[in-house]
Protein backbone atom coordinates (compact mmCIF):
# COMPACT_ATOMS: atom_id res chain seq x y z
CA UNK A 1 0.00 0.00 0.00
CA UNK A 2 1.08 3.73 -0.80
CA UNK A 3 1.02 5.22 2.46
CA UNK A 4 1.62 9.28 2.56
CA UNK A 5 2.11 10.21 5.88
CA UNK A 6 2.12 14.46 6.88
CA UNK A 7 4.67 14.94 9.44
CA UNK A 8 5.53 11.08 11.15
CA UNK A 9 8.89 12.04 12.23
CA UNK A 10 8.07 12.47 16.00
CA UNK A 11 6.91 10.46 18.11
CA UNK A 12 3.38 9.70 17.14
CA UNK A 13 3.99 9.80 13.48
CA UNK A 14 7.49 8.06 13.74
CA UNK A 15 5.62 5.08 15.30
CA UNK A 16 2.75 4.83 12.42
CA UNK A 17 5.50 5.45 9.61
CA UNK A 18 7.83 2.79 11.39
CA UNK A 19 5.04 0.32 11.35
CA UNK A 20 3.91 0.83 7.90
CA UNK A 21 7.50 0.27 7.07
CA UNK A 22 7.36 -3.22 9.46
CA UNK A 23 4.20 -3.97 6.99
CA UNK A 24 5.87 -3.81 3.46
CA UNK A 25 3.87 -0.73 3.25
CA UNK A 26 5.85 2.01 0.47
CA UNK A 27 5.87 5.09 2.82
CA UNK A 28 5.99 8.70 2.11
CA UNK A 29 6.84 11.44 4.69
CA UNK A 30 6.16 14.76 3.97
CA UNK A 31 7.87 17.19 6.66
CA UNK A 32 9.99 20.40 6.80
CA UNK A 33 13.10 19.17 8.60
CA UNK A 34 15.71 16.26 8.85
CA UNK A 35 14.28 13.45 10.70
CA UNK A 36 17.16 12.39 12.60
CA UNK A 37 16.11 8.44 12.37
CA UNK A 38 18.12 6.27 10.49
CA UNK A 39 14.78 3.47 10.63
CA UNK A 40 12.62 5.94 8.66
CA UNK A 41 15.91 6.22 5.83
CA UNK A 42 14.00 3.67 3.62
CA UNK A 43 10.97 6.12 3.01
CA UNK A 44 10.78 8.20 0.54
CA UNK A 45 10.94 11.78 1.89
CA UNK A 46 9.51 14.99 0.75
CA UNK A 47 10.30 18.35 2.41
CA UNK A 48 7.53 21.11 2.40
CA UNK A 49 6.10 23.27 4.61
CA UNK A 50 2.47 22.32 5.08
CA UNK A 51 1.38 25.59 5.70
CA UNK A 52 3.44 27.26 2.32
CA UNK A 53 3.53 25.40 -0.82
CA UNK A 54 2.74 21.43 -1.06
CA UNK A 55 3.21 21.49 -5.13
CA UNK A 56 5.30 18.79 -4.36
CA UNK A 57 2.01 16.43 -4.12
CA UNK A 58 0.81 17.67 -7.51
CA UNK A 59 0.50 14.35 -9.61
CA UNK A 60 1.26 11.95 -6.81
CA UNK A 61 -1.54 9.18 -5.97
CA UNK A 62 -1.78 6.94 -2.54
CA UNK A 63 -3.81 4.81 -1.09
CA UNK A 64 -3.86 6.07 2.52
CA UNK A 65 -2.85 9.76 3.81
CA UNK A 66 -2.43 9.59 7.75
CA UNK A 67 -2.25 13.39 9.07
CA UNK A 68 -0.64 13.48 12.39
CA UNK A 69 0.30 17.28 12.33
CA UNK A 70 -3.43 18.98 11.35
CA UNK A 71 -4.26 21.94 14.70
CA UNK A 72 -6.30 24.62 12.34
CA UNK A 73 -8.66 23.79 9.55
CA UNK A 74 -7.13 25.26 6.83
CA UNK A 75 -4.28 22.94 6.87
CA UNK A 76 -6.66 20.18 6.30
CA UNK A 77 -8.58 22.34 3.26
CA UNK A 78 -5.40 22.91 1.69
CA UNK A 79 -4.05 19.31 1.96
CA UNK A 80 -7.01 18.07 0.52
CA UNK A 81 -6.74 20.82 -2.82
CA UNK A 82 -3.18 19.31 -2.91
CA UNK A 83 -4.29 15.61 -2.80
CA UNK A 84 -6.68 16.62 -4.99
CA UNK A 85 -8.85 13.30 -4.41
CA UNK A 86 -5.33 10.94 -4.96
CA UNK A 87 -4.87 10.35 -1.39
CA UNK A 88 -6.91 7.47 -0.53
CA UNK A 89 -8.26 6.63 2.91
CA UNK A 90 -7.44 9.50 4.53
CA UNK A 91 -6.72 9.41 8.25
CA UNK A 92 -7.23 12.15 10.96
CA UNK A 93 -5.17 12.20 13.95
CA UNK A 94 -7.25 14.09 16.26
CA UNK A 95 -7.41 14.12 19.99
CA UNK A 96 -9.81 12.76 22.75
CA UNK A 97 -9.73 17.18 24.36
CA UNK A 98 -12.55 17.45 21.53
CA UNK A 99 -14.91 16.64 23.48
CA UNK A 100 -16.45 19.51 25.90
CA UNK A 101 -16.41 17.74 29.24
CA UNK A 102 -13.06 15.26 29.07
CA UNK A 103 -13.37 15.13 32.76
CA UNK A 104 -17.20 13.04 32.92
CA UNK A 105 -16.35 9.48 33.04
CA UNK A 106 -17.99 7.19 30.16
CA UNK A 107 -16.95 9.26 27.16
CA UNK A 108 -17.66 8.12 23.41
CA UNK A 109 -17.63 9.16 20.24
CA UNK A 110 -21.11 10.55 20.51
CA UNK A 111 -20.43 12.36 23.37
CA UNK A 112 -20.76 16.47 22.77
CA UNK A 113 -18.04 18.30 21.33
CA UNK A 114 -16.32 21.49 22.38
CA UNK A 115 -16.92 24.62 20.52
CA UNK A 116 -14.50 27.84 20.17
CA UNK A 117 -15.83 31.34 21.38
CA UNK A 118 -14.11 32.37 18.02
CA UNK A 119 -13.96 30.07 15.25
CA UNK A 120 -11.42 31.93 13.33
CA UNK A 121 -8.81 31.73 15.68
CA UNK A 122 -5.20 29.80 14.69
CA UNK A 123 -3.59 30.46 18.16
CA UNK A 124 -3.03 26.84 19.52
CA UNK A 125 -3.06 27.25 23.18
CA UNK A 126 -4.49 24.85 26.07
CA UNK A 127 -7.46 26.54 25.99
CA UNK A 128 -8.38 26.29 21.62
CA UNK A 129 -6.50 23.48 21.35
CA UNK A 130 -9.77 20.44 21.48
CA UNK A 131 -11.78 23.03 19.98
CA UNK A 132 -9.26 23.77 16.81
CA UNK A 133 -8.91 20.11 16.77
CA UNK A 134 -13.33 19.79 16.17
CA UNK A 135 -12.91 22.32 13.47
CA UNK A 136 -10.09 20.14 11.82
CA UNK A 137 -12.14 16.92 11.65
CA UNK A 138 -15.48 18.72 10.49
CA UNK A 139 -13.30 20.13 7.44
CA UNK A 140 -12.05 16.97 6.99
CA UNK A 141 -15.48 15.58 6.61
CA UNK A 142 -16.67 18.16 4.02
CA UNK A 143 -13.21 17.71 2.05
CA UNK A 144 -13.04 13.54 2.18
CA UNK A 145 -17.16 12.50 2.91
CA UNK A 146 -16.87 8.83 3.47
CA UNK A 147 -13.11 7.96 2.58
CA UNK A 148 -12.23 9.76 6.28
CA UNK A 149 -11.23 8.27 9.30
CA UNK A 150 -10.59 10.33 12.46
CA UNK A 151 -8.61 8.85 15.02
CA UNK A 152 -9.11 10.32 18.88
CA UNK A 153 -6.46 9.38 20.98
CA UNK A 154 -6.31 10.17 24.74
CA UNK A 155 -2.95 10.64 26.59
CA UNK A 156 -0.11 8.67 24.42
CA UNK A 157 3.41 7.31 25.98
CA UNK A 158 6.19 5.07 24.09
CA UNK A 159 9.71 5.44 22.57
CA UNK A 160 10.96 9.00 21.18
CA UNK A 161 8.24 10.97 23.30
CA UNK A 162 9.88 14.69 22.75
CA UNK A 163 6.88 16.24 24.93
CA UNK A 164 8.61 14.79 28.20
CA UNK A 165 4.75 14.40 29.78
CA UNK A 166 5.43 10.37 30.84
CA UNK A 167 8.58 10.20 30.95
CA UNK A 168 9.81 13.01 32.87
CA UNK A 169 8.29 11.54 36.04
CA UNK A 170 10.75 8.42 35.44
CA UNK A 171 13.53 10.04 35.56
CA UNK A 172 12.16 13.02 38.30
CA UNK A 173 11.88 9.61 40.56
CA UNK A 174 15.00 8.39 39.79
CA UNK A 175 16.73 11.12 41.99
CA UNK A 176 14.66 10.31 44.68
CA UNK A 177 13.73 12.63 47.45
CA UNK A 178 10.39 14.67 47.85
CA UNK A 179 8.22 14.58 44.26
CA UNK A 180 5.87 17.33 44.24
CA UNK A 181 3.13 16.08 42.11
CA UNK A 182 -0.42 17.09 40.43
CA UNK A 183 -3.46 16.36 41.72
CA UNK A 184 -5.71 14.91 43.09
CA UNK A 185 -3.84 11.88 43.59
CA UNK A 186 -6.71 9.25 42.25
CA UNK A 187 -7.65 11.65 39.22
CA UNK A 188 -8.70 9.05 36.51
CA UNK A 189 -6.42 9.02 33.47
CA UNK A 190 -6.32 6.36 30.54
CA UNK A 191 -3.35 6.18 28.29
CA UNK A 192 -2.43 4.18 25.11
CA UNK A 193 1.14 3.11 23.93
CA UNK A 194 2.31 5.20 20.51
CA UNK A 195 3.35 1.66 19.10
CA UNK A 196 -0.57 -0.16 19.98
CA UNK A 197 -2.17 3.20 18.58
CA UNK A 198 0.41 2.92 15.33
CA UNK A 199 -0.71 -0.41 14.70
CA UNK A 200 -4.40 -0.22 15.10
CA UNK A 201 -4.37 3.16 13.02
CA UNK A 202 -2.67 1.40 10.22
CA UNK A 203 -5.45 -1.53 10.44
CA UNK A 204 -8.21 0.93 10.39
CA UNK A 205 -6.39 2.57 7.06
CA UNK A 206 -5.62 -0.40 5.45
CA UNK A 207 -9.11 -2.02 5.72
CA UNK A 208 -11.04 1.91 4.66
CA UNK A 209 -12.98 2.01 7.95
CA UNK A 210 -14.57 4.86 7.95
CA UNK A 211 -15.69 7.22 11.49
CA UNK A 212 -14.42 8.78 14.24
CA UNK A 213 -12.71 6.54 16.77
CA UNK A 214 -11.53 7.01 20.30
CA UNK A 215 -7.84 5.27 20.92
CA UNK A 216 -7.42 4.08 24.88
CA UNK A 217 -6.29 1.41 26.23
CA UNK A 218 -8.95 -1.16 27.29
CA UNK A 219 -8.08 -1.43 30.65
CA UNK A 220 -9.98 1.17 33.10
CA UNK A 221 -8.74 4.00 34.27
CA UNK A 222 -5.89 4.32 36.89
CA UNK A 223 -4.66 7.29 39.34
CA UNK A 224 -1.58 9.08 38.89
CA UNK A 225 -0.79 7.33 42.09
CA UNK A 226 -1.28 4.18 40.78
CA UNK A 227 0.96 4.48 37.99
CA UNK A 228 3.91 6.24 40.27
CA UNK A 229 4.37 2.67 42.57
CA UNK A 230 5.98 0.72 39.27
CA UNK A 231 7.72 3.91 37.78
CA UNK A 232 9.74 3.57 41.50
CA UNK A 233 10.14 -0.06 40.93
CA UNK A 234 11.53 0.58 38.00
CA UNK A 235 13.81 3.43 38.99
CA UNK A 236 14.97 0.73 41.62
CA UNK A 237 13.08 3.36 44.59
CA UNK A 238 11.32 2.53 47.04
CA UNK A 239 7.63 3.31 46.87
CA UNK A 240 6.17 6.25 47.53
CA UNK A 241 5.70 7.03 51.44
CA UNK A 242 3.48 9.61 51.21
CA UNK A 243 0.55 9.49 48.09
CA UNK A 244 -0.38 13.15 48.16
CA UNK A 245 -0.64 15.62 45.38
CA UNK A 246 -1.36 19.57 45.45
CA UNK A 247 -4.92 20.91 44.77
CA UNK A 248 -5.04 22.15 41.19
CA UNK A 249 -4.18 26.29 41.35
CA UNK A 250 -2.34 25.40 44.29
CA UNK A 251 1.04 28.25 43.41
CA UNK A 252 -1.70 30.66 42.79
CA UNK A 253 -4.18 30.26 46.17
CA UNK A 254 -1.05 28.93 48.30
CA UNK A 255 -3.19 25.70 48.91
CA UNK A 256 -1.20 23.14 51.50
CA UNK A 257 0.19 20.14 49.11
CA UNK A 258 0.98 16.43 50.23
CA UNK A 259 4.30 15.08 48.74
CA UNK A 260 5.12 11.88 47.30
CA UNK A 261 8.49 10.10 48.98
CA UNK A 262 11.06 8.33 47.08
CA UNK A 263 14.26 7.14 47.98
CA UNK A 264 16.65 7.10 51.30
CA UNK A 265 15.31 10.80 52.78
CA UNK A 266 12.61 9.69 55.24
CA UNK A 267 8.87 9.81 55.57
CA UNK A 268 6.70 12.85 54.38
CA UNK A 269 3.82 11.29 55.86
CA UNK A 270 1.67 14.03 58.10
CA UNK A 271 -1.94 15.03 58.81
CA UNK A 272 -3.01 16.46 55.08
CA UNK A 273 -6.31 17.63 53.90
CA UNK A 274 -8.26 15.54 52.18
CA UNK A 275 -8.72 16.51 48.24
CA UNK A 276 -11.84 17.23 46.13
CA UNK A 277 -11.68 15.57 42.46
CA UNK A 278 -10.51 17.69 40.46
CA UNK A 279 -8.81 17.99 36.59
CA UNK A 280 -4.72 17.98 36.76
CA UNK A 281 -3.19 21.31 35.27
CA UNK A 282 -1.70 18.78 32.96
CA UNK A 283 -4.88 17.94 31.19
CA UNK A 284 -5.19 20.62 29.82
CA UNK A 285 -2.03 20.21 27.95
CA UNK A 286 -1.92 19.50 23.47
CA UNK A 287 -1.57 15.57 23.41
CA UNK A 288 1.24 15.96 21.11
Amino acid sequence: MRVLFIGGTRFVGRAMAGAALQRGHAVTLLHRAETGSPALDSAEHLRADRDEDLSVLTGREFDATIDVCAYVPRQVRTLAEALDGHGGQHVLVSTMSVYADTDAAGLDERSPLVELDDPTTEDVTGETYGGLKVLCERQASSSYDDALTIVRPTYVIGPHDHTGRFTWWVRRIARGGDVLAPGPWDAPIQVVDARDLAEWTLDLAEKRVSGAYNAITPAPPFGFETCSTPRCALSHQPAPSCTGWTRTGWATRARRTRRCHCGPKGNTSGPWPPTQPRRSPAASLPGR
